[in-house]
């Protein structure tokens, strides 16, 4: 087990801390309230740190600064125990496993000498040059910035910690004092010495690695954590190639990350080389959908590359997690992520390594197109078997170049993996895995996902096909397979003909449109169109909830059916807007809702937003629902003209929807006649098509299925600008 480490007031039991027994009588201390000594020794505030605190409380009385104080302090168990507990912490970023002994086989340590500073010594000196480093084995010493003649301590180190690694790797003067707060011994490194490390020396390349690693961990002085116009602020990953950090830009705050390459990967010429060329790809790269590189610093010996900070998971992440993606959020991520590889193609890149690992979602639902580290110009003579296995193309492993077929293969692939939760091939035997691909085509993923969406499921089989001619010869292809969602329903009963259909538009990269047809418990019919909120890829999520709430409402009760409804709406706003507040991905999603519930011979309806309910009845149109929005209010009050109404910029402002907390819908009941057409539309299509069109278009002698076929075609030649989605169903018996 892990031990706890405590803080100074803790192990005192001396209740000065925020909300302690004494801090009230006595004020709280400031080694339990400066938060400028955060994180040093891991402590809180300067609870680790308190003996270079001034005006500390300690054995009931105030002492002064860290000088005065420092015999006392240094006799203390408690600065004796953090001393101890540091220097066993964390030994896989401590240097004494790299030094052993002085007569140890390493070119650079075999030559250290080992050298004794005397309790209160300085040794190194702010401003000044020395030309060597220091690794302490024994004892601890304080770091002092000396600013306008007063000197303030920043820092701690112990056993393990190197002190004055900046004159090992730029020669620069030293950012401050370092003075011995115990007798320390510790082994120095000279700087020339240093810069003759052999480059077939993994070990030291590894130590010098994690030199630069300490100098910019989050406990240091922010001095120390400087590269160039950029601050590291913390560590947010490792891997075999490097170190990020999570930091920022100095002028502008803008939060970056800072990936530090590892020592022995910058020694290697060949990926030095190709470093640098994915730093000036991804540099002339400009795209929302591709992650963007600011800056390449040379520096420590290393090199830094500066991009982008991302919030969010890979779409890997999110399969491991989840096992699967659900299409319609799948589709979302297929479309951006083709627009990415799409904008690389138009300059002349192709990134070689397409896979879910190299999809990042970020919290807005935004896809980013990231690690270029193979990527190549489209005129390149490049037959590297480069790239994740399992998503190479066929004639890759046959040894063709790589082509704009080859990336849409390995995205097919990766679809594949999003929507069934595993990859299409067996890989337990490798050679019998490879022969797979290159003769047999990828299952249907029909067979695994029974429900998948027509056009999502014919684009993982073209884009997989193994002969590349029989794939999509482009990108834009693929985008209007995708963008296409063949959604209609259409069935009759003795009573009722009905039809639906949903489509995503022209403009659009997610249909944020739903639509329900199902009996209820009591046999009543319920119809209703939903039309999502919140700009990414939350604004539909809002509208699916909506279905799946409706999709488990049993009935409503006799007499009572308007009541229901606005009783389920209210519950349903609140239940959204609690979704929303808990989850940031979710921010400011919400629905419109237009539903009704055919009951015997009456209809009883809802309304949230701007969707429409509409009857035809005697071949006139008849609005039934108004829409809630800004440019009714201006109308009722009369500052708007209802002839300008739908023109009007207050048209697109809602004041009712689902999901903002405060849902107020209206309600109401109609008894229905025999050859009553009722319409329910989201409004990318009311919004194209002006009424005295959609009337003419349903008075045509012409089936549902036409007569929608028919409108849809009409709201995408107007422009497509929104998704479209309409029920219809005709009324051929009333039921009594």
């Amino acid at each position: 087990m892990i031990k706890k480490k405590i803080n100074c007031w803790e192990y005192m039991g001396c209740g000065l801390e925020p909300g302690g027994k004494k801090s009230a009588q006595k004020g709280v201390c400031p080694a339990a309230s400066d938060p400028s000594f955060s994180g040093i020794n891991s402590g809180i505030n300067a609870g680790r740190f308190c003996w270079a605190v001034a005006g500390t409380h300690c054995n009931s009385e105030q002492q002064g600064n860290f000088s005065d104080k420092q015999k006392q302090c240094h006799d203390c168990d408690f600065f004796h125990m953090v001393s101890a507990e540091e220097g066993t912490k964390n030994l896989r970023t401590k240097f004494l496993r790299f030094v052993g002994s002085p007569q140890g086989e390493k070119s650079i340590l075999k030559n250290m000498r080992l050298k004794t500073f005397r309790s209160g010594e300085r040794f190194v000196f702010q401003g000044k040059e020395i030309g060597e480093a220091y690794i302490i084995c024994k004892g601890s010493c304080i770091v002092l910035v000396e600013k306008n003649g007063n000197l303030h301590p920043v820092d701690h180190r112990g056993e393990g910690d190197i002190v004055n690694m900046s004159a090992l790797f730029t020669g620069e003067p030293s950012m401050a004092n370092v003075e011995a707060e115990t007798e320390i011994e510790a082994w120095v490194i000279q700087k020339s010495d240093f810069e003759n490390i052999p480059e077939n020396d993994p070990d030291l390349w590894a130590f010098l690695t994690e030199i630069v690693a300490d100098r910019f961990d989050s406990k240091r002085p922010t001095s120390y954590r400087t590269i160039g116009n950029y601050l590291a602020t913390d560590i947010i990953g490792r891997g075999g190639y490097s170190i990020v950090y999570k930091g920022k830009e100095i002028s502008t705050n803008q939060p970056v990350a800072i990936k530090m390459m590892r020592h022995n990967m910058v020694m290697d010429s060949d990926f030095l080389e190709q470093l640098k060329k994915e730093a000036e790809i991804v540099g002339r790269l400009n795209h929302d959908n591709i992650i963007k590189v600011f800056d390449m610093v040379e520096r420590y010996r290393t090199v830094f590359i500066v991009m982008e900070y991302l919030e969010g998971e890979s779409i890997m992440e999110k399969i491991q997690r989840d096992k699967r993606i659900v299409p319609h959020l799948a589709i979302n991520y297929l479309i951006q992520s083709c627009l990415a590889i799409e904008y690389a193609h138009s300059k002349n890149i192709l990134h070689k390594d397409i896979n879910p690992g190299n999809l990042m979602v970020l919290n807005n639902g935004k896809v980013k197109l990231v690690d270029f580290g193979i990527a190549c110009s489209v005129f390149e003579d490049d037959e590297l078997f480069d790239g994740a296995i399992p998503y190479l193309a066929p004639e890759l492993i046959k040894g063709e170049p790589a082509s704009l077929k080859s990336e849409i293969y390995a995205l097919g692939i990766s679809a594949f993996e999003m929507v069934a939760g595993k990859r299409p091939y067996p890989e337990e035997n490798q050679s019998a895995f490879t022969r797979m691909r290159c003769v047999q085509e990828i299952p249907d993923p029909q067979i695994i996902i029974p429900d998948i969406p027509r056009n999502l499921r014919q684009f993982i089989l073209k884009a997989c096909r193994i002969d590349p001619e029989e794939r999509y010869q482009g990108i834009g292809e693929s985008v209007r397979e995708l963008r296409y969602e063949e959604d209609q329903l259409s069935f009759g009963t003795r009573n009722i003909d009905i039809v639906a259909h949903t489509h995503i538009g022209l403009v659009k990269t997610l249909n944020e449109d739903r639509y329900l047809v199902r009996t209820m418990d009591d046999n009543a019919l319920l119809l209703a169109v939903t039309d999502g909120l919140g700009g990414n890829v939350s604004s539909d999520v809002a509208a699916e909830i909506t279905n799946n709430r409706l999709s488990g409402l049993k009935y409503l009760k006799p007499g009572r059916e308007a009541e229901d409804l606005d009783t389920f709406a209210r519950d349903l706003d609140l239940i959204i807007h609690k979704k929303a507040k808990a989850d940031s991905g979710l921010t400011y999603m919400a629905t419109t809702l237009a539903c009704v519930v055919l009951k015997a011979d009456m209809i009883h309806w809802l309304n949230a937003g701007d969707s429409r309910f509409y009857i035809l009845r005697d071949d006139q149109l008849l609005q039934i629902t108004q829409d809630h929005t800004l440019a009714r209010v201006l109308v009722e009050e009369g500052r708007l003209k209802p002839e300008d109404a739908d023109t009007h910029y207050s048209s697109k402002i809602l004041d009712q929807c689902l999901g903002y907390g405060m849902c107020d819908p209206e309600t109401g009941s109609i008894r229905v006649k025999k050859n009553d057409l009722i319409i329910l539309s989201t409004d990318g299509m009311y919004k194209m098509v002006k009424e005295q069109n959609i009337l003419q278009i349903l008075k045509l002698k012409t089936t549902l299925g036409e007569k929608i076929e028919a409108l849809m075609n009409l709201a995408l030649i107007s422009g497509g600008e929104d998704d479209i989605t309409l029920v219809f169903a005709h009324i051929k018996e009333v039921l009594t």
